[in-house]
């Protein structure tokens, strides 16, 4: 019976952002899907002129589709962060949607699980248009890309995870922008997305696989791709999901419970 009332709970809030989306979802698709196939138009096509293969653990990938997989991870980092961050941000402090939430039968672990959930949703969403796009071009093996659904969802939680943390902590919208500069820059520039791991120094290798994308982007190109995934990259990605689960629990109930 617990089971239900949290799983009704969790969909009534679900509801209500369909709603909104709803209602504006010719912006919402344009600003889901247009960076991602920009980058995919000038690295996946312009820079495929210049560079036809890269090496990934000692297996050729033609540089097209090496690509394609990295825009499905950019996807995910993208629209999980700042779907989470900046939607939290103004339902945190500027609208006090939460605070309307709470007024309701709805629990507090039942509104961030929805926020959870909505935003990884929309990073699967798109994703999933990356996925479709590289599979119809032949560059995706159709299984793999099906396969990487999940796996787009998890990594999704993950940034959806920091971008409400991030949410609670800041004070203004600055604070959201520097945020951008310590999760998704480097992670965006230095995770691999544009070029293999294997053509930096160790050191700075290393220092990339403590980036939160990086395990996401190796388990995608393993399942798009059929690249070897590094030893411990599934570990790694659960530690982050769980870490950033627990993060964004504990700032925003610190924050909406005074």
């Amino acid at each position: 019976m617990q089971a239900l009332e949290v799983a009704a709970g969790v969909g009534s809030v679900l509801r209500r952002h369909g709603l909104v989306y709803g209602r504006h979802w010719r912006h919402s698709l344009v600003t889901t899907f247009a960076e991602p196939l920009l980058y995919l138009l000038s690295f996946g096509l312009g820079m495929s002129a210049v560079v036809r293969q890269v090496v990934v653990g000692g297996v050729g990938v033609d540089y097209r589709a090496f690509v394609f997989a990295g825009i499905v991870a950019q996807s995910v980092l993208y629209q999980g962060f700042f779907s989470a961050a900046y939607g939290g941000y103004a339902r945190m402090h500027q609208q006090r949607i939460y605070l309307a939430i709470l007024t309701t039968p709805v629990t507090l672990r039942e509104l961030l699980g929805a926020e959870l959930l909505w935003n990884a949703l929309r990073g699967t969403l798109a994703a999933a248009a990356i996925l479709l796009i590289g599979t119809l071009a032949g560059d995706f093996r159709p299984w793999g890309a099906l396969a990487a659904l999940p796996l787009a969802f998890t990594g999704a939680l993950l940034f959806s995870g920091l971008g409400l943390c991030i949410a609670a902590l800041a004070r203004n919208f600055n604070d959201l922008s520097n945020a951008q500069f310590y999760v998704v820059f480097p992670s965006f520039l230095l995770a691999g997305v544009l070029f293999p791991l294997d053509a930096l120094p160790s050191a700075a290798r290393a220092c990339a696989w403590l980036l939160p994308l990086t395990p996401v982007l190796d388990l995608l190109r393993a399942l798009l791709l059929g690249t070897p995934p590094a030893p411990a990259a599934a570990l790694a990605l659960l530690a982050w999901v769980a870490f950033a689960v627990w993060a964004a629990e504990r700032t925003a109930t610190r924050r909406l419970v005074k």
